[in-house]
Parts: C-alpha cells; structure tokens; sequence
C-alpha cells in the first residue's frame, strides 16, 4: 500500500455464515461476492442491489484471507508511520 493511496478510507465486507440455527431452518444467505471480489450482490429479487466495496469476503473464506489481503497491508502501513484504523462489527 503506497503512502498515497493511504490517504482515502476504504471498506471491507467478509459475509459471515449461517448460524445452526439458521440452517437448520432452512436459511439461504441472500448476499453473493461476485467474481470481481468487490462487489456484492442481494439476490432477494425485490431487492436486487449491488453494492460495491474496496475488498469483499464470501462467507466461506478464511479469517486468515480476510487478514492477509485487508489487515496485514494496513498494518504494514501503519509501522510506516500513516493513521490507520479497523473497525470490525458482527451483525
């Protein structure tokens, strides 16, 4: 990551996978990563969006992935000496 392109914030999603529970009802995740892994599609046909990201995670990559391609080059940046900041939510 190069001192300038630090400069912008940029967003990840790592799509998380169903619970027992869910499954066990039958729940389909209704969120794809396409191929581009960037953007990711609502496959809810009232809903059809798609919404684009800076990285997009399917549901069954690693957190190790996750890691390597989001956080380990933040952080190289960040002993670079630039700001940076990871926020990480679970829904």
């Amino acid at each position: 990551m190069s001192k300038e392109g630090s400069q912008r914030v940029r967003v990840g999603l790592k799509i998380r996978p169903l619970n027992e529970k869910e499954t066990n009802e039958g729940a389909q995740n209704i969120l794809k990563v396409k191929q581009n892994r960037k953007t990711v599609h609502c496959t809810v046909p009232s809903k059809q969006n798609n919404f684009n990201f800076d990285w997009a995670f399917d549901s069954d990559e690693s957190q190790a992935q996750v890691y390597n391609d989001l956080s380990g080059p933040l952080l190289d940046s960040l002993f670079d000496g630039i700001n940076a900041t990871i926020l990480a939510c679970k829904f």
